[in-house]
């Protein structure tokens, strides 16, 4: 499979310093080249997607898709872990798929990767084509996630969990693309966004919020600057939501 050389050949590259990671950015490719060569329909999405087709200037751990067919592609995906003779555990909760892959590698002794798979809904993807860091790949296409809807999800995460991360992107997001009012409708069913909720996890925010130095492959911003930034776009998403609801009676 992989190797130590391989791996520091574009480490620099990467401008990943994290040996982790490095190995992580390897098997990304390698399952997303494996998946690609595959009939079977994904759409690629999270931060991953962000990093690695939108240029999310943080480093991401976990592989998410969107799958219609659940089992086939659960099936494919144990086939292709199999087949490279990683150890794995799948956990099935509700519409979702939870991969675990333990491995190691020639740089670190023990390292793990998250893949999820899932049959939420998707309704904006377009093909992209991802030419690979590593030799071992050539270049390949998958579906990939629009930034319209990565950021209605985002929206959601920052209502649901206290993950510093999610307010991370949103703040990217919201600076690479608008918000489309219709397509959050109609993929969560809400009219408006609880910014309450999102409120609630302020504090957990800011304690995790540090914790993003590891993964941020530029300067850090101040939490205490972007924080109120996030809230005030969110209100104004709100008020675009309240403008259609009115145009719409």
């Amino acid at each position: 499979m992989f190797d130590k050389e391989t791996l520091l050949s574009v480490e620099k590259k990467l401008k990943l310093e994290n040996k982790e990671f490095v190995e992580k950015a390897y098997l990304h490719e390698l399952i997303l080249s494996e998946l690609a060569k595959s009939n079977l329909f994904f759409v690629f999405k999270g931060g991953t997607a962000l990093y690695k087709f939108y240029n999310l200037p943080r480093f991401s751990e976990d592989l998410d898709f969107c799958v219609k067919d659940l089992d086939l592609v659960s099936k494919k995906l144990k086939a292709i872990l199999d087949k490279h003779n990683f150890k794995f555990t799948a956990k099935r909760i509700y519409n979702t798929n939870l991969f675990r892959i333990s491995f190691k590698g020639p740089l670190v002794r023990d390292n793990t990767l998250r893949i999820d798979l899932s049959t939420s809904p998707t309704y904006v993807f377009e093909q992209k084509i991802l030419n690979p860091k590593f030799a071992d790949f050539t270049p390949f296409i998958i579906n990939v996630m629009s930034l319209k809807e990565i950021l209605a999800e985002k929206i959601s995460a920052l209502m649901q969990r206290e993950k510093a991360r999610d307010l991370y992107d949103f703040q990217f997001l919201s600076r690479a693309t608008e918000f489309d009012s219709e397509l959050w409708k109609t993929k969560f069913d809400k009219t408006e966004i609880v910014l309450d909720a999102v409120e609630l996890h302020a504090k957990a925010f800011k304690t995790d919020w540090k914790k993003l130095n590891t993964y941020v492959l530029t300067d850090l911003p101040d939490f205490d600057l972007i924080y109120p930034l996030v809230l005030e776009k969110l209100n104004n998403f709100n008020e675009q939501l309240k403008e259609k609801k009115e145009k719409n009676k």
